[in-house]
């Protein structure tokens, strides 16, 4: 529970769980948690929550696009879907960069600080592309953090 909220890697560190470590800020959040000496389990029950403290936790949803006609169709059509990241604990103050992965180059990287991307491309008939879109977030405070987004779009016909 502590790691969940505050973060940490598999080496643990104790020092890291003191008020203003790299792993919980110095904040009106984590007042209970010591900033040194004896520190238990219990220095946590409570805090982190309301106004930021904590790690910094990064969610997303995937895109999805989908485009149907009836023939004769069009050889090609504008495909969109949008997706969404969610920041939440850390310092509450979120920014964000986007990078290509892999996949179709043709699904455009969005600009940095958007969180709610649409992703717009033209696909063939009866094909799809595919793509995966990195989300970096940062708070100023902890480790950034990433995640994957997977994007597809795609353009079928009744043939």
């Amino acid at each position: 529970m502590i790691r969940q909220q505050y973060g940490g890697g598999l080496l643990f560190r104790l020092q890291d769980y003191y008020r203003g470590g790299s792993l919980v800020p110095n904040n009106s959040s984590n007042l209970g948690i010591p900033t040194s000496g004896p520190i238990s389990f219990a220095n946590f029950l409570g805090q982190g929550s309301g106004g930021g403290g904590g790690g910094l936790v990064v969610t997303h949803s995937g895109a999805v696009g989908s485009q149907f006609r009836n023939e004769p169709a069009p050889s090609s059509l504008s495909v969109s879907a949008s997706g969404n990241v969610l920041a939440s604990g850390g310092s509450g103050s979120y920014t964000c960069t986007w990078s290509h992965i892999s996949g179709s180059t043709a699904i455009a990287t969005p600009v940095d600080n958007n969180f709610s991307p649409t992703f717009t491309a033209t696909v063939a008939k009866n094909t799809d592309l595919t793509a995966v879109k990195r989300c970096t977030v940062s708070d100023g405070v902890n480790a950034p953090v990433s995640t994957d987004m997977n994007v597809r779009l795609e353009y079928n016909t009744d043939i």
